[in-house]
């Protein structure tokens, strides 16, 4: 009799989901009807029922065991099989999964599918069983992407009962609690789970994930769309995170996502891609063919004018869909010889008969084709071969390995059968099988007297079996490295790539990319996505890698003036002072760093232990340069790098709360205007504090300030009003609105503003329905930022194709435009202008000298392969821009350059003596009667940035004459000698004894009493 207990528990179980009545409900009569029979209730008609309300699993991990009729009742495969993509019942999983030595029969491969199939099952309780094991390969990355979206897997022949998934788990995901649990357990963020999202077709979850502000869009965001989500929810991501212009390539990735697509709107979405300009490809047929309806979508695609080519009929092989294979190739597609192998091959791999049969006539190499069946185990394709050919002719040494590999016993004993005992159990083929996992067929093996040797053992143990390894031990199986060997353990069998990925865990990015990736190739082909191999300056870099790549000599060979004096600000913002020492105390940057920028930046990062290492190594006073410090620290909110600036006595800036307000921090801006010390006129801290409310705050708040911070010139009122527009705050319009409504002026500078946003295309329709003006600076702006659809849609507002060499008569500035695009580095932008306007219109030397401010070769040899013409202002650009490869390059390419000593001034004014020593080894000339150091101090006597308005000295430009005094004018003198024309600098000295203004006069004389000290001194 089977157990009442067993019975009464499931029967419980499915009361509580409605399958049974309530006992209330049953008829009353005595003992009987208080304890009924289990055999009166649990009858095979009603189980039955039970079933179906069960899912797949809970029949074979619960149903099944009531008693031994239930089952017989479900003793078919489907009714046995634990299907790990699917929630398990915990129990069950607990019992098979948690106990030691679990998962000693499973490889590394296995195991790292078991933690993938229950990811994409969704149970976080099943995943923490396996997190919890110190033999369990979880690899979070992968564990992430089977819950954000679809992970392809491969089935492994001779997996185990209830390892066997679906070749795409994508059924399982979308399961945004397992995603927020891994990301809780130290799951680091990727940009790619978005894409993984979509393609699964969980909006939702992609939603969420690109809320979060950890994931930024990828490109592939828009193919992953197109491939799993609806026709809105492409165009909502292709228009609101996409300006930038998409290559070709990438269209037609997106295009054949679209063609392939399973959503039912596929057509629309592939209509609305032609309309965008997407093209169409053979490679939208490729993915088409692959689907259920396959035949169908080849026929609408072809009506459309989609071209078919091999790669359709390889698809229509690798799916096994004959009837798309014959219409493909009865429409004339011509297939070479390496087409039709490639088809054969792959069809082979995956068992598809049919198709290898319909092939044959076609002659392909037959040998490939049976190995590449023999790979997943398919006999009755290798049968048929060697049926059609003869064993000669298809049955070789690789194909016996590749079936061992597999793990099928069936067809290695036909190949037995076949060819003999003598040609098939050899020792390569035991180390095949060895891979396989396939215990069963180990034992097979060797009860028929197959050879072994060391190759054998070591192929267990790449496996990664334990239970496989301990059987061949048992067994005397031969082991690698005897003796001291074996006393030293291979570093291989720590270093696996399960516990590595565990280490990763526990390091920094940086840490990542600078030292994990360097233990070996192996490692370092585990983390060669560009996420891992990126090396971010703003986050704490090792300090020996930041040695190696910035402390030896010609480190900064590479890099511009700009970029030069970049590398220490992000230094410091990622808090570092050892290596922030490297830079600033070696030779490499010697006079060209802007120390006040250095100590803004770390303080908006709120870095205040280098901010006040930078104070103690500067001597700083309290002036000028560290009020750029409190507005940094303001922007970035950093209230106590804020309260110590000021306590060490930085005097009060008027712009400090609108910089606040600007960075969103409302309590800082009302903290800092609550200050005693509050200095500045009230419409001067109002003009700025509006505009930086307007972009950073909400709508009630830039109302409060409005009311106690009113403005009256349209010029702030427009900086406003623009600001408003180029809010990132949720009600940007709502701020729009109201500042219309208090009179604030419509003028183009809201576009200007609007079209840097993410959302670019959404505010410029919505700003120009309101009536706000457009002009050409707002393309010069759009090709600044790199915009290219913003670019490319500005100019075509009102603007036929044929009308656009009018653009100049309409106001655009294409030149501007185009000037502003290379001077940010920004070639797509400029590749598009001259072959949208042509190259007459658009290329120029000023062109090229912008250019150069970036110090991006590859922009500069497309120019130059265009035949943008080169002369003396560009090698001049370029110098001021202070990339000495760039330099190299211009010179290689016999860039003219100036022969009157100019170009040495503005290097020997920045002390950029890196600059300065590469012009003399490229030959530059340093001018008649040493033309080259008067011009340096001509530009340090006569620009107008040496003085403000009110005749007072500039701080920051004081600073960089400075700099000049002590390195760049001596270094010249030095290599001029006596070749100096001194009469001009006593002219000089003339002129300023005549100086109105004292301060000035005094620091002029001060001026030359220096220059006569270096002459004295040379």
């Amino acid at each position: 009799m089977p157990s009442n207990k067993g019975d009464g528990a499931v029967a419980a179980s499915l009361h509580q989901r409605g399958c049974l009545e309530s006992p209330s409900s049953l008829p009353v009569g005595g003992a009987a009807s208080a304890s009924p029979d289990p055999s009166h209730i649990w009858l095979p008609e009603l189980v039955q029922r039970y079933a179906r309300s069960l899912s797949c699993n809970e029949v074979a991990c619960t149903l099944r065991l009531v008693n031994k009729a239930t089952a017989a009742q479900f003793r078919g495969p489907q009714d046995r099989t634990v299907r790990l993509s699917l929630p398990v019942p915990h129990h069950a999983f607990v019992q098979r999964w948690r106990a030691m030595g679990a998962l000693r029969g499973l490889t590394v491969i296995q195991r790292e599918q078991l933690s993938w199939l229950t990811a994409c099952s969704g149970s976080i309780a099943n995943l923490e069983v396996l997190l919890a094991r110190e033999d369990c390969a979880c690899c979070l990355d992968a564990l992430r992407a089977a819950a954000a979206g679809s992970v392809p897997l491969a089935p492994a022949a001779g997996l185990p009962l209830g390892l066997y998934g679906p070749q795409r788990s994508s059924g399982g995901g979308g399961h945004q609690d397992v995603c927020e649990w891994l990301l809780a357990s130290g799951c680091p963020w990727s940009d790619w789970a978005a894409g993984r999202a979509a393609r699964g077709g969980h909006v939702g979850l992609m939603d969420w994930l690109l809320g979060t502000g950890h994931v930024s869009p990828s490109k592939g965001l828009v193919e992953d769309a197109a491939a799993g989500c609806d026709l809105p929810t492409l165009q909502r991501l292709h228009s609101t995170h996409f300006t930038q212009q998409l290559g070709e390539a990438f269209k037609e990735r997106v295009m054949a996502a679209a063609a392939g697509s399973l959503t039912a709107d596929w057509r629309a979405k592939v209509e609305w891609l032609e309309g965008q300009g997407f093209p169409r490809t053979a490679e939208a047929c490729v993915q088409a063919v692959k689907q259920p309806n396959g035949r169908g979508r080849l026929e609408w695609l072809q009506q459309r004018g989609y071209p078919l080519d091999g790669g359709v009929a390889v698809a229509a092989a690798e799916v096994g869909v004959v009837d798309a294979l014959q219409y493909v190739l009865e429409s004339g597609v011509a297939l070479d010889q390496r087409t039709i192998g490639m088809a054969a091959r792959e069809a082979a791999r995956r068992g598809q008969l049919a198709v290898v049969q319909a092939l044959h006539a076609r002659a392909f190499d037959v040998a490939v084709a049976a190995t590449a069946a023999a790979e997943r185990g398919h006999l009755p394709v290798v049968a048929w071969l060697v049926e059609a050919l003869g064993a000669a002719n298809v049955l070789s040494a690789a194909v016996i390995r590749s079936a061992a590999v597999s793990g099928s016993m069936e067809l290695l004993a036909w190949l037995v059968e076949a060819l003999g005992t003598e040609k098939v159990l050899l020792a390569k083929v035991f180390a095949s099988a060895a891979r396989s996992g396939n215990m069963e067929l180990l034992a097979w093996l060797h009860d028929r007297g197959c050879p072994w040797d060391e190759s054998v053992f070591a192929a267990a143990a790449e496996a990664g079996c334990e239970e496989q390894l301990e059987w061949l031990a048992a067994r005397g199986c031969p082991m690698p490295g005897a003796g001291a060997a074996l006393a030293s353990p291979d570093p291989s069998r720590i270093w696996l790539p399960e516990l590595v990925q565990r280490y990763a865990r526990s390091l920094s990015r940086n840490e990542v990319a600078c030292a994990l990736r360097l233990v070996n190739k192996a490692t370092a082909a585990q983390f060669r996505g560009p996420q891992d191999r990126t090396v971010r300056l703003s986050l704490r870099v090792p300090h020996h890698a930041f040695v190696q790549r910035w402390g030896g000599v010609g480190a900064m060979r590479s890099l511009t003036l700009s970029q030069r004096r970049q590398l220490p600000c992000l230094t410091a913002r990622s808090g570092s002072i050892t290596n922030l020492k490297v830079l600033l105390l070696g030779d490499n940057l010697s006079g060209v760093v802007d120390k006040d920028e250095v100590l803004a930046v770390a303080a908006g990062a709120g870095q205040l232990k280098v901010c006040r290492w930078l104070c103690q190594y500067q001597r700083y006073p309290p002036d000028n340069g560290v009020i750029r410090a409190l507005l940094a620290a303001a922007r970035g909110g950093q209230q106590a790098v804020c309260e110590w600036l000021l306590d060490i006595g930085c005097p009060w800036g008027e712009e400090a709360p609108a910089e606040a307000a600007r960075g969103g921090h409302v309590g800082l801006m009302d903290w800092l205007l609550g200050r005693d010390w509050l200095q500045g006129p009230e419409a001067l801290v109002g003009k700025g504090l509006l505009a930086g409310t307007a972009a950073g705050c909400d709508l009630p708040t830039l109302q409060r300030l409005h009311q106690t911070h009113q403005l009256y010139d349209n010029i702030s009122k427009e900086a406003v009003m623009a600001s408003a527009a180029g809010s990132l705050t949720a009600d940007w319009h709502a701020k729009v609105e109201w500042l219309e409504g208090r009179g604030y002026p419509r003028t183009a500078k809201a576009f200007a503003e609007a079209v840097k946003q993410p959302d670019w295309r959404t505010r410029l329709k919505w700003l120009q329905q309101r009536g706000y003006p457009l002009n050409g600076y707002i393309a010069v702006v759009a090709a600044s930022v790199g915009a290219m659809d913003a670019l490319q849609y500005v100019l075509e507002l009102g603007v036929t194709l044929d009308e656009r060499t009018a653009l100049h008569a309409r106001g655009f500035d294409i030149a501007g435009a185009a000037t502003a695009a290379a001077g940010r580095g920004h070639l797509p932008v400029v590749a598009w202008l001259v072959e949208t306007l042509g190259a007459n219109k658009v290329l120029s030397a000023q062109l090229f000298a912008s250019a150069t401010r970036p110090g991006k070769i590859e922009l500069l040899a497309w120019l130059h392969d265009r035949g943008c013409p080169l002369d003396k202002s560009v090698f001049v650009a370029a110098v001021e821009a202070g990339c000495e490869e760039q330099l190299e390059w211009l010179a290689a390419r016999s860039c003219p350059m100036p022969e009157d000593g100019e170009a040495y001034a503005r290097p020997a004014c920045n002390d950029d003596l890196a600059t300065l020593k590469c012009l003399l080894r490229l030959g530059c000339s340093l001018g008649p009667d040493g033309r080259a150091f008067t011009c340096a101090l001509e530009n340090i006597w006569y620009s107008r940035a040496g003085t403000t308005s009110n005749g007072r000295r500039d701080s920051a430009w004081w600073v960089a004459a400075e700099a000049g005094l002590q390195h760049g004018l001596p270094w010249l003198l030095e290599q001029l000698g006596p070749h100096v024309d001194w009469d001009a600098v006593e002219l000089m000295g003339r002129t300023a004894s005549s100086e109105v203004d004292e301060d000035i006069k005094a620091w002029k004389s001060e001026l030359l009493d220096r220059v006569y000290e270096m002459r004295e001194a040379a």
